[in-house]
């Protein structure tokens, strides 16, 4: 028996996306993505600064509790025992070396060392996190043990009792919000060994001959973090090209076209009149 065909139920057909239609969402995603990185990005480098420099005063208020329990001392910048017998900041290499479990690769290695040294150095119980030595946007991270890999981001100014020592007390730094301790380096052989060191030039010129000797760094776009003697931190943004090329530059050569006043004015002139030293405590 036939049913009539207006009698039967009608089949509904769930029709799809045409190509046309899902060209446009994925034109859409993008077009969102395109807007949406850009700010993300800028977000991570505005939380890397933010947590740098909370690293930077957890260092520099350490470095002041050492010298208030010190007798004014300053804490030696080197990373071994220096000439007055002062034990360093940090170790490198420790005295007491760590053990490692079979399989610790050679980035994992390098790292325990640096934190078991700084744990062994004369500033741990001051501020008792090796983490505060790294910083989050040092993209040296990421790269192989023997090719630039690193974990420490700091290095200390080598006039405070360091590598080039000329102040030896806190005291002696009569303008201590204006005199930096420590700055991100870039050190693209590995390593921030030392102290960090530059060519200050004359004061009374408004330090005419200012050049770089270790490298800046540029881990947050194109600013850099510093510590100052009074105990605050803060971001500084880099504004001039070869300042900011020579910061991020990873050539390992680089050191020998370091930035001086003419080529970086501005920049150069900036850290040579916050760099601490007898002619300009």
């Amino acid at each position: 028996m036939k049913h009539d065909a207006k009698l039967r139920r009608p089949r509904f057909v769930r029709a799809g996306f045409t190509l046309i239609e899902l060209l446009v969402v994925i034109a859409i995603i993008a077009i969102l993505a395109g807007m949406l990185l850009p700010a993300l990005g800028k977000a991570k480098l505005k939380a890397t600064g933010v947590a740098c420099i909370s690293n930077q005063k957890q260092l520099v208020l350490a470095y002041l509790m050492y010298a208030g329990d010190s007798n004014d001392r300053l804490v030696n910048f080197l990373q071994q025992v220096n000439s007055a017998r002062e034990i360093p900041w940090r170790y490198d290499p420790p005295p007491v070396m760590p053990t490692f479990p079979t399989g610790t690769s050679a980035e994992k290695k390098i790292q325990t060392v640096i934190e078991k040294g700084y744990e062994q150095g004369a500033l741990y119980k001051y501020a008792s996190s090796p983490g505060i030595l790294h910083c989050p946007g040092d993209s040296r991270i990421r790269l192989r043990a023997g090719k630039g890999y690193t974990y420490v981001s700091v290095s200390g100014v080598g006039t405070l009792n360091g590598e080039a020592p000329e102040l030896y007390k806190l005291t002696a730094l009569t303008h201590p919000s204006d005199r930096f301790v420590w700055i991100e380096e870039n050190d693209p052989r590995g390593e921030n060994l030392g102290s960090w060191i530059m060519n200050q030039g004359k004061p009374e010129t408004d330090f005419r001959g200012a050049q770089l000797i270790d490298s800046t760094a540029v881990f947050h776009g194109n600013a850099s973090t510093f510590n100052f003697a009074d105990g605050h931190a803060e971001s500084h943004k880099w504004v001039d090209p070869a300042m900011i090329k020579y910061s991020a530059s990873m050539d390992q050569n680089k050191f020998s076209a370091a930035p001086n006043d003419t080529k970086a004015p501005n920049d150069v002139k900036w850290l040579a009149r916050r760099y601490p030293s007898k002619i300009n405590p």
